[in-house]
């Protein structure tokens, strides 16, 4: 029994809702919302299609089909960059940028900006024994109450 277009964008518009209620969220591949509508893929294709031309959702080759209006001029979402990078990846594209980056922000100082920086500086480094300090308290605390009832 083959599933005509309009009961296969109703199943679809269904999935949708349980599977990325929200704008933007990433709908599944292709080969499990066939399977999930009840359709081919060429008739998941052309619900697909309708939606589309209805705003409700939007596809970007290599990146998925998403739910929603496309964005305008935007990067696709912050999260698919996160998904499909490795911590090798960042730490690359980190050693490219960086420099690069730190290189502009000195050439664009004002003379106070070398004051502020050490002033941050200090501050961070008066926050970060004040926390170590907290911890230590904690521990010590815990050490004799554990002492003190003996477990």
């Amino acid at each position: 029994m083959q599933t005509d277009k309009e009961t296969a964008r109703a199943r679809l518009w269904h999935v949708l809702e349980e599977r990325a209620p929200a704008s933007g969220d990433r709908l599944p591949p292709e080969r499990v919302l066939k399977d999930l509508v009840g359709c081919s893929r060429e008739t998941l294709r052309a619900a697909f299609a309708t939606l589309e031309a209805q705003g409700e959702i939007w596809r970007h080759v290599g990146q998925g089909t998403f739910r929603g209006r496309a964005p305008l001029g935007q990067p696709v979402k912050d999260t698919l960059l996160l998904e499909a990078t490795t911590p090798a990846d960042l730490m690359d594209a980190r050693r490219l940028l960086e420099p690069q980056v730190a290189a502009a922000a000195a050439g664009r100082r004002v003379p106070g900006d070398i004051a502020l920086l050490r002033q941050r500086v200090a501050e961070g480094g008066r926050e970060i024994a004040r926390r170590a300090s907290v911890r230590m308290t904690r521990f010590t605390s815990r050490s004799l109450r554990s002492r003190a009832t003996r477990s």
